[in-house]
């Protein structure tokens, strides 16, 4: 299988949120989407500088607009 990957909607400054990851799981009526396992991000932050986190899991969650890594 291939991995799942998700980018995010582009905020004013023009960046995104890049999330990959081997497992996806969604709740479309609840708003809450679930990657698991072998999770990668990107998040460009302020000064062209770039944010890389792993973690095992990450929820998105589009109804509060957030995200949790555990």
């Amino acid at each position: 299988p291939n991995p799942v990957e998700v980018i995010g909607p582009r905020e004013p400054g023009g960046h995104s949120l890049y999330v990959r990851g081997d497992r996806m799981e969604s709740d479309l009526a609840g708003g809450v989407l679930e990657i698991e396992s072998n999770v990668r991000a990107v998040k460009s932050v302020q000064n062209s500088k770039r944010m890389q986190i792993q973690s095992d899991r990450v929820e998105l969650n589009a109804k509060d607009k957030s995200v949790q890594f555990s």
